[in-house]
């Protein structure tokens, strides 16, 4: 479910996978550290991380604070 942090949130966990692919494995099949009786899906984990970070550097499309670059 990509609604909270769009396709960008899809893009990110790419970009994991791709360019930390020992890490990536690692964090999603819980290689390290004990498990713990409730647990949080690793890509979901993902797609929130993205949506904060879009709050946080105020990254929404639909508020432009400049229009520099759009056609």
């Amino acid at each position: 479910d990509f609604r909270g942090g769009g396709f960008i949130s899809l893009e990110n966990l790419l970009f994991l996978a791709k360019r930390y692919p020992k890490s990536f494995q690692q964090l999603l099949w819980k290689q390290g550290g004990s498990r713990a009786t409730w647990e949080y899906p690793f890509a979901v984990a993902g797609v929130n991380i993205t949506f904060m970070l879009i709050q946080m550097l105020d990254l929404r499309a639909g508020k432009r604070s400049s229009w520099v670059g759009v056609k």
